[in-house]
């Protein structure tokens, strides 16, 4: 499947992975900040943004995705950074295809547990793509008012709205595969098959949120024998919008050391 990117910068390669009903757009602001240090490449999964849809979507077809779009752009050893969806992916890559993984960053995501089904925000936005995914929407504020009855929290409304485009006759239509998705939800909340990976690791987590739990870290440190763990205080989920700048220290000290840094001050 030939994915949907935007490239930023020059340097050693380095692969941005999108979380669930996210795009490569969301993570444009961190590809330019880290961008002086590195060649970054921002990707669309399948069934999200510019990339093609399948009704076939699981962690083993995204790593091939992924694993295609590093040979056949010739990146050689390539640095994955995924959050959430794109965190898995990430790992599913390290697991399957770890000739092509130099480092990897896990964004507040674990290999055992996405924190999915027990996040109520994230069941409001499947019952709301569930009940207006057929409906012909005319305008944004239509989508809005309509997701509104499911979802309240603005913030998280603008993020799933950014998926709408105009189609050929100016109608509103969805960019994500919301069919393909949903009937596989379960896979995307599901743990993946774990191996094992013996190369730089870093997860980092937010303090607030409870998708790398403490009880996780054992495990993980099991698959990833030099993996360091981080948690920016104070943040919930989306490390990337909440924390920006802070991450993009992180990581860039990350890419240059592979080493933890306990305090996200320039690299």
């Amino acid at each position: 499947m030939k994915l949907n990117y935007r490239k930023y910068g020059y340097g050693d390669p380095v692969l941005i992975l999108h979380g669930l009903f996210g795009s490569l757009g969301n993570w444009s602001s961190i590809a330019k900040l880290i961008k002086g240090c590195a060649e970054v490449y921002i990707l669309d999964l399948r069934n999200h943004g510019g990339s093609p849809h399948s009704d076939k979507f699981s962690y083993e077809l995204m790593a091939s995705d992924i694993n295609d779009f590093i040979k056949s752009h010739n990146l050689g050893e390539v640095t994955i950074i995924g959050h959430s969806m794109g965190g898995k992916t990430a790992m599913q890559v390290a697991f399957s295809y770890p000739e092509v993984v130099k480092k990897l960053i896990v964004i507040d995501i674990s290999p055992i547990s996405s924190g999915g089904k027990e996040n109520a925000e994230v069941i409001s936005v499947i019952n709301g793509l569930k009940a207006i995914k057929g409906d012909i929407l005319l305008s944004r504020r239509q989508a809005d008012e309509r997701l509104n009855l499911f979802v309240k929290n603005l913030e998280v409304r603008q993020f799933i709205l950014k998926n709408l485009t105009r189609d050929n006759r100016g109608r509103y239509v969805w960019r994500i595969n919301i069919d393909g998705i949903l009937s596989n939800i379960d896979v995307i909340f599901g743990d993946i098959g774990c191996d094992t990976f013996d190369k730089p690791a870093l997860f980092v987590r937010g303090g607030k949120s409870n998708y790398i739990k403490n009880l996780d870290w054992a495990f993980i440190k099991e698959y990833f024998s030099h993996a360091h763990l981080v948690t920016v205080p104070g943040v919930g989920h989306w490390i990337h919008y909440e924390a920006r700048d802070q991450l993009s220290w992180i990581i860039k000290c990350f890419l240059k050391h592979s080493t933890l840094y306990k305090t996200a001050q320039p690299c």
